[in-house]
């Protein structure tokens, strides 16, 4: 997780701050500048980093869910 766009998104869904990247202001920056297509790249890092952490929530919740476990939610 040493990309900090990576980092980014994933923090946007640790703490909630976007429920979908379209929401999130440094998302938007960089597609105003995707005219050269040279931020494609770091958007595509930012929508990674957010899915990663998006998955690990549903999985913690399946598994909460199958053990009956409510303890160890991530994001209560």
């Amino acid at each position: 997780m040493s990309n900090p766009m990576f980092q980014a998104g994933y923090n946007a869904a640790v703490h909630r701050r976007m429920r979908v990247p379209a929401h999130c202001p440094i998302f938007q920056d960089f597609l105003s500048q995707i005219g050269n297509g040279s931020c494609i790249p770091e958007a595509r890092e930012w929508i990674r980093g957010f899915d990663t952490r998006i998955d690990e929530e549903c999985e913690l919740l399946l598994e909460n869910e199958r053990t009956g476990s409510h303890e160890n939610q991530l994001l209560s």
